[in-house]
């Protein structure tokens, strides 16, 4: 089972949030919008679980304003974005824009 947004998955199998398309600071606002919110509140946290694994394959590019947004939504979590592994392979490709 899976939850989808335009530019993310979540698959709760395996617990992995997967990241599509061009995540910068010009795409920000749908790309929030696209994120699960709970009903009358704002905390997306109860909506969407804490990944174990954040999958970047699909990505294109990511900027750092989309970085602090994904930082962002592990906090809600409980998480630290240091402690979720990162599959991205736009980092290694150099198409992450500072």
């Amino acid at each position: 089972m899976s939850e989808r947004g335009r530019w993310w998955e979540f698959d709760r199998r395996d617990e992995a949030l997967r990241l599509e398309g061009a995540w910068q600071l010009a795409k920000l606002r749908p790309i929030e919008a696209s994120l699960p919110v709970e009903a009358g509140s704002t905390a997306r946290a109860s909506v969407l679980p804490a990944p174990k694994l954040l999958d970047g394959a699909g990505l294109e590019s990511l900027d750092s304003a989309a970085a602090l947004i994904l930082c962002t939504l592990l906090r809600e979590r409980g998480v630290d974005p240091a402690a979720v592994p990162l599959r991205c392979s736009v980092l290694r490709a150099g198409r992450f824009t500072p």
